[in-house]
């Protein structure tokens, strides 16, 4: 940074020329007191000037290696969440009870009966908040009601009755004491724990049941894609055969084995994002602050993924149709059950 001296002239000679003009004194080289201040503007104008830029050129380089950090970060978390997708079957795959045999699993467990119970009693709590509100605003009412009292009682000249030790008595017995949304917070946080701990319960104790009616429907798709592929192949085609090969073989078998496939690339879609769903609740439950969620555990849903079937693990590959294609290259292995159950079998 540059330094200055009000008491010492600039030594910028060109500067100072442009500046003193008439003012330099050539006999003995003095500058007037007004071309010393001219001077001296010019040279905190300058250093200030070069100070400025300093800062400017810093910022800039501290806002682009600041937007590289973040853009870097960014790809890495972009790459996290890829890798754990691809690792959990790919985008397709979801943790939910889909289609028909998400739909026979709800039914089965039935867990809005739970939901509606909890419902019905935070509804009461929420009432009851209401009335001890209004019981609290009450105060008021039963204080002038008193008050009035006690001045009609004077303007007629009869005998004025008591005010505050009726005040006080309903203060000690009848008032409602603290404050009543604050209690309902520690209620309402029991309420939604107990709720998921329920609803937990409920997915454990049909575990058995659940996994009867999955193996029917894995039963019941493996089959059909099977035969499906059976057919392709002796028209020598693949289950990756598109739609104009399947319509240039000209061999309406050919077309039902084709819609066959994707038909069960859909249902076995289904199927493992309701297994997925399964073993997260067994593995890691409900969430105890937003009950009717499950808590987040990827590692459950790569192992349901990787474990679709017995005595096998798949690794790299994505989607339904990915992992009917594979069983059809890996010998056709019999469907696993929903893990979690399996293990505490």
């Amino acid at each position: 940074m540059t330094t200055f001296n009000p008491n010492k002239p600039p030594t910028n000679a060109d500067t100072l020329a442009e500046e003193v003009g008439d003012d330099y004194e050539t006999d003995d080289n003095l500058l007037s007191s007004e071309a010393v201040q001219r001077g001296n503007r010019a040279a905190m104008s300058d250093a200030a000037q070069r100070e400025a830029n300093l800062i400017i050129g810093t910022t800039h380089v501290g806002a682009a290696q600041r937007d590289l950090r973040l853009s870097e970060d960014r790809a890495t978390a972009e790459r996290t969440r890829a890798q754990i997708d691809a690792q959990r079957g790919g985008p397709t795959i979801t943790t939910s009870l889909r289609g028909e045999v998400g739909e026979a699993v709800s039914e089965l467990l039935d867990l809005r009966k739970i939901d509606a119970a909890f419902s019905k009693v935070t509804e009461r709590v929420r009432g009851e908040v209401a009335t001890i509100e209004e019981e609290k605003r009450a105060e008021a009412r039963m204080l002038n009601g008193l008050l009035d009292a006690a001045l009609d009682a004077a303007r007629a000249k009869q005998r004025t009755p008591d005010v505050l030790a009726p005040f006080i008595g309903w203060i000690e017995h009848q008032r409602p004491d603290g404050r009543p949304e604050g209690y309902a917070v520690t209620v309402f946080a029991s309420l939604n724990e107990r709720q998921a701990q329920e609803r937990a319960e409920r997915v454990r104790d049909s575990a058995l049941e659940i996994e009867k009616l999955l193996n029917s429907a894995t039963l019941q798709i493996l089959g059909t894609a099977g035969r499906a592929a059976d057919v392709l192949t002796e028209a020598g085609l693949s289950v990756d055969a598109t739609a104009d090969e399947v319509v240039d073989s000209n061999d309406p078998a050919v077309s039902t084995a084709w819609r066959a496939w994707r038909e069960a690339v859909v249902r076995w879609t289904e199927v493992q994002s309701t297994r997925r769903w399964l073993s997260v609740v067994l593995a890691s439950g409900f969430d105890p602050k937003r009950p009717t969620e499950l808590l987040s555990d990827t590692d459950a849903e790569r192992v349901s993924w990787s474990g679709q079937y017995q005595g096998s693990e798949l690794v790299g590959v994505h989607g339904a149709h990915g992992a009917l294609a594979w069983w059809l290259s890996n010998g056709r292995p019999a469907a696993a059950g929903v893990a979690h159950i399996e293990s505490e079998a």
